[in-house]
């Protein structure tokens, strides 16, 4: 797990900490052979081939969920 996502994620407001964290479980569990990063100061996941697969960012009042 990347620290880099960890402090992004420890970061955010409670909710959005509690609400981001499950989602990077979630993803972690449908692409395991990807690696966590930071990628436009946002956390995502990258392909083994090092393509961006999926990013996902806190904002003031919602959460963005951002496919490649």
């Amino acid at each position: 797990m990347s620290d880099q996502v960890s402090a992004y994620i420890a970061a955010q407001k409670p909710e959005f900490s509690r609400a981001l964290t499950g989602l990077r479980t979630v993803l972690i569990g449908l692409l395991p052979d990807h690696s966590a990063c930071i990628s436009y100061a946002m956390p995502g996941l990258r392909h083994p081939d090092g393509k961006m697969t999926i990013g996902y960012a806190a904002f003031g009042c919602h959460i963005g969920l951002y496919p490649h």
